[in-house]
C-alpha cells in the first residue's frame, strides 16, 4: 500500500545467543507484518517485543535458566515510508533516527528499553513518531559500532558527536559517495585496532 519500512536491528550477545536472537528477531518482524499486518512502527515494535519475550520466557523455562538471567535482546530504529499520504513513521528501542531536512540534523530518539527483557515487569509499549515527508530528505538508522569504535590519535571512541557531524557533512553527497566517505572514515578512525562490533548504517535519500 505505498509503503516502505526498513529496520536497523542491533541484536545482543555473541556466538550461538546472538544467532539465535537474530532468527527470532527477524521471525517476530516478518510475522507482525506479513501475518498481523502492521504497519505503525509502533505497533510492530509492541508486537515483536510480544514475540520476544515469549520465547525467551519459553526457552527460560525448558533450560530451567532463572529468566532474570536473561540478557539477550536487541535494540532497533524502524521506520515507515508512507508516499500516499507523504510522511514518515518512526519507532525505536534505544536507536534513534536522524533527519537531515534544510541544513539541520533532527534527532528522534527511541524509548530507553530494548526489545526482550520485558519477562517481569510487564511490556511497555513503544512511542510512534510521525513526520512530514519532505523531498530531499537524508534519514539515517543505525547501530552504535561506528560510534562507539575506538580508534584516532588516543585510542578512544569515535563518539555520538563526532557521528553526526560526519553525517551532516556528507549528506549532500549521492548515497554511493557516501558510502564510501564512512567507510573510509571508519578506517581511518580505527587504524591498526580491532574492530569491536557488527556496523551497521542505513541511509535513505527521499
Amino acid at each position: 500500500d505505498d509503503k516502505i519500512l526498513i529496520a536497523a536491528v542491533d541484536c545482543t550477545g555473541h556466538g550461538v545467543p546472538g544467532a539465535f536472537m537474530s532468527i527470532i528477531g527477524n521471525n517476530a518482524l516478518n510475522a507482525a507484518v506479513r501475518e498481523e499486518g502492521l504497519t505503525t512502527p509502533s505497533l510492530i515494535l509492541d508486537s515483536l517485543n510480544r514475540g520476544v519475550s515469549s520465547t525467551l520466557r519459553h526457552q527460560s523455562a525448558e533450560t530451567q535458566q532463572e529468566s532474570a538471567g536473561i540478557k539477550d535482546g536487541m535494540d532497533i530504529a524502524l521506520v515507515c515510508i508512507d508516499y500516499k499520504n507523504k510522511q514518515i513513521q518512526y519507532s525505536g528501542a534505544y536507536n534513534p533516527l536522524y533527519i537531515i531536512r534544510d541544513g539541520k540534523l533532527l534527532e528522534t530518539k527511541g524509548d530507553k528499553f530494548p526489545i526482550g527483557l520485558a519477562l517481569d515487569d510487564g511490556l511497555r509499549l513503544f512511542t510512534n513518531h510521525t513526520f512530514d515527508l519532505v523531498e530531499g530528505d537524508m534519514l539515517y538508522i543505525f547501530s552504535d559500532g561506528y560510534p562507539d569504535q575506538f580508534g584516532g590519535p588516543m585510542g578512544k571512541k569515535f563518539k555520538y558527536d563526532n557521528f553526526r557531524s560526519l553525517l551532516f557533512e556528507i549528506s549532500d553527497l549521492s548515497p554511493r559517495k557516501q558510502l564510501k566517505s564512512v567507510q573510509q572514515r571508519f578506517e581511518s578512525w580505527k587504524g591498526d585496532l580491532v574492530q569491536l562490533d557488527d556496523v551497521l548504517l542505513i541511509g535513505m535519500k527521499l
